[in-house]
């Protein structure tokens, strides 16, 4: 789910610029970062939703989850990261087609490379399913947490500068 909604929202963004109907939303009442914030608010919601429902489903068959909280912030946080980074790159690049390509291999990269990394996400998620958190788990969903906010409002204060003609 959180690679799809990157991928949302680099394809929504993308093509609204690519055929040029972020311009006619411009008439609306609505400014440019609150164009954002739906698309934005849309796809880093329906992850962590997705994931609740997975949890619920997982308890209602009797299989115990330890920390469903931190296991929703770390699916949003994610989610996050990768809207982002699918909204850069559709404001970069402009163009549905290779935004989207670009996301994908750059979402590959960043999931594989973080593969490398001692707290990586399926295992992240594993401690924190079986209560076995260690405090690098908790500064690893906080650092996630924190590079999804002030990536979205870097993003956001970039895209409400721009003119889309």
């Amino acid at each position: 789910p959180a690679f799809i909604s990157g991928s949302i929202a680099a394809d929504s963004l993308a093509e609204e610029l690519e055929r040029e109907t972020l311009t006619l939303l411009r008439v609306s009442p609505l400014s440019v970062s609150e164009i954002i914030d739906g698309k934005a608010i849309a796809m880093v919601g329906i992850a962590p939703a997705q994931a609740g429902l997975w949890l619920l489903f997982l308890g209602l068959n009797g299989t115990a989850i330890a920390n469903p909280l931190e296991i929703l912030v770390l699916v949003g946080a994610l989610t996050g990261v990768l809207v982002v980074v699918g909204a850069a790159l559709a404001f970069r690049i402009g163009v549905r087609r290779e935004a989207q390509l670009l996301y994908s291999l750059l979402a590959l990269a960043l999931f594989g490379g973080s593969l490398l990394l001692p707290e990586n996400p399926p295992n992240l998620v594993a401690k924190l399913a079986i209560g076995s958190p260690t405090p690098v788990s908790h500064a690893s969903i906080v650092a996630l947490a924190v590079a999804s906010i002030g990536g979205y409002l870097l993003i956001r204060r970039w895209a409400s500068g721009q003119q889309f003609e």
